[in-house]
């Protein structure tokens, strides 16, 4: 028969992760595997914990996000043998728990080793870490590569890596720190960052710095806040919010292209409607933030760009990209105010690249006036890369600049001499095939003229719509497929025009603090939370009581007496104003709440929809693309 290699449980590892013993590559048994959903911000990852054991105790792990297609592969399945190559140990609601950074499946058809016993409720006293020869082994093929000699393994193998580090013991491959010119062994990388600790060290250079905000909802709810992105050595991106005292501390410190030591935040999920790197997680400082300025680390690129070819622009599937192509016109500086009253100003470039096709670009504000000069004076078919466009759906397929794109001229990156060679071969002027429709050439924050330039519930959140001093006001067409029946109303005080709630007193009467009167009566008033919906997908909406009534074909005070005469009219009644269709005026502003950025859109108006105009503006659109 063949020559078998034997692999044992590590002995008393879990009561080394308990006791913060540095325990080096250890194996153990994963003896129960169970999905945990997050829902803390969009588009959040689920997760996995684990129960690992030494064949005496078993604990809880977490396993790093960034390993979570082995349990969805089911290459990492109940009983799996493997070896832990880089993990660290936390305390976490006063419970220690190991979170995997970086593991090494050995075995995956074992039965349970042992009778482990919760390590919690375990005498941890009698525990000493034993040799590991002390377990009986167990038997695998030995010439299969991934159960040959464990050093041989770590030389060769890079190990699967995750998005976790700590503040407890830490055992990791020599590629956990990767220490700099000035000999950062302290520093950790931006991609072993997580929610379970806040002690730590990160360094990385700003990629680019949003302006900053501010919000004031009252005195116990305003602030300010601005946001930037960073680069470490190893390329990995991270978005960070500072707000308030680590405004003032640090806005003016931070600049584009420097590097910096950061310590002293909070790890999160990024909330991915305005997080767009490709990170899980995003990291927000306060008034316990650290930010160091460092020497120059020739180990940090400058450059962090990662251009798609503009063939491939889908406005349907994507919402962010980077491009790199050769400037073939731009436009003259455009001023407007647009309807919210805000002053505007843009400059419109078609970029082309390899692919063969062009796409239309909105360079905003400042961007807009840079990069107009510099394409006035320099020489034609510049080649530009832009980092971190929002892409749209308006005019076919168009982009736009944010306050965090990043702009780079003749950038050193493959691409650039991919797209000089097409062009010296004659690719810009043989049928450059167009992403963005020609025509239309107004602006989103200008509102709509037409069928052709409303927005979708999908580009109410891709069209930086909301994020000025002022709201924006844009029209939807769309569908109500949900009422919440709760809250529908709030009582107001019945003179006209005074509108704000009122307080019910002892005796049955209603006070109104802003005309400081009691009134025997109160008037209810609208002030419903629905979700409409489109062909995009679905927005939170609210509506006060004009439009309230419009759609539920009802007074507020009629609703309420419905619903203490007979429960089931009422239902009735609200199912009724479902899936009914109308063009929505919206009020659409980005507020804060508790520190997290929404979008807050009000209903001003629902107009029903005249069909037989609506198709004659779809004719005349399907017309104008000339197919």
């Amino acid at each position: 028969g063949k020559e078998l290699g034997k692999m044992s449980l590590t002995v008393g590892a879990v009561s080394g992760f308990v006791s913060g013993r540095d325990i080096k590559v250890p194996v153990v048994q994963v003896i129960d595997i169970k999905k945990i959903e997050s829902s803390t911000a969009a588009g959040a990852k689920e997760r996995f914990r684990l129960i690992v054991s030494d064949g005496q105790h078993f604990q809880k792990a977490m396993l790093s996000t960034q390993l979570n297609d082995l349990v969805k592969t089911q290459q990492l399945v109940t009983n799996s043998i493997v070896t832990l190559q880089e993990y660290i140990c936390n305390e976490v609601q006063g419970r220690r728990i190991v979170i995997i950074l970086g593991l090494q499946i050995n075995q995956t058809n074992s039965a349970k080793i042992g009778n482990p016993v919760n390590i919690e409720t375990a005498d941890t006293n009698a525990n000493t870490y034993a040799d590991p020869s002390g377990q009986a082994p167990i038997q695998q093929p030995a010439q299969q590569p991934q159960y040959q000699n464990m050093q041989q393994q770590q030389q060769q193998q890079q190990p699967f890596r995750g998005g976790f580090q700590g503040n407890g013991p830490v055992v990791r491959q020599q590629q956990m720190t990767r220490p700099g010119p000035q000999g950062d062994a302290h520093i950790l990388p931006i991609r072993a960052l997580n929610p379970y600790q806040n002690k730590w060290v990160i360094k990385g250079r700003i990629t680019s710095k949003g302006g900053i905000k501010t919000w004031d909802k009252g005195p116990n709810n305003q602030g300010k806040l601005f946001s930037c992105e960073m680069i470490d050595a190893e390329g990995t991106e991270l978005r960070a919010t500072f707000f308030r005292d680590a405004v003032d501390n640090f806005y003016d410190m931070l600049q584009q292209d420097q590097v910096f030591t950061f310590s002293g935040g909070q790890v999160k999920m990024a909330n991915k409607q305005y997080n767009t790197t490709n990170n899980d997680y995003e990291v927000t400082f306060g008034g316990h933030a650290e930010v160091v300025p460092v020497a120059n680390d020739a180990s940090i690129k400058k450059i962090s760009l990662n251009p798609i070819p503009i063939a491939t622009l889908d406005p349907s599937s994507m919402t962010h990209a980077d491009i790199l192509g050769a400037v073939s016109e731009f436009s003259d500086i455009q001023e407007f105010t647009s309807k919210a009253g805000r002053p505007l100003s843009k400059v419109d470039l078609t970029i082309a690249d390899n692919s063969g096709s062009s796409v239309r670009v909105a360079f905003w504000g400042d961007k807009g006036h840079q990069i107009h000069e510099m394409l006035s004076q320099g020489p034609p078919n510049q080649i530009i890369g832009i980092k971190n466009c929002k892409i749209s759906d308006y005019n076919g397929c168009s982009l736009s600049t944010l306050n965090t794109s990043n702009i780079f001229v003749d950038p050193e990156v493959p691409q650039t001499a991919a797209v000089k060679q097409w062009i010296a071969s004659g690719g810009l002027t043989s049928g450059v095939q167009s992403k963005s429709q020609a025509g239309g050439g107004g602006v989103g924050n200008q509102g709509p003229k037409g069928v052709t330039e409303r927005y979708t519930c999908k580009s109410l959140q891709e069209n930086r719509l909301g994020t000025g001093e002022k709201p924006d006001y844009v029209d939807v067409r769309g569908t109500i497929t949900f009422i919440k029946r709760e809250n529908m109303w709030y009582p107001a005080c019945p003179e006209e025009g005074v509108n704000k709630k009122v307080v019910q007193q002892p005796d049955g009467s209603w006070f109104c603090e802003q005309t400081n009167k009691n009134y025997p009566n109160c008037e209810n008033r609208y002030i419903m939370s629905c979700v409409i919906s489109d062909f995009t997908g679905s927005q939170w909406v609210t509506c006060f009581n004009e439009t309230g009534q419009a759609l539920i074909g009802r007074t507020a005070d009629d609703m309420a007496a419905l619903r203490e005469e007979n429960e089931g009219l009422f239902d009735q009644a609200v199912m009724e104003a479902n899936f009914s269709n109308y063009v929505f005026r919206l009020r659409v502003k980005e507020e804060m709440n508790n520190d997290e950025t929404r979008l807050r859109c009000s209903v001003i108006k629902a107009t029903s929809i005249d069909w037989a105009s609506e198709n004659r503006q779809l004719l005349a659109a399907i017309t104008s693309y000339s197919v």
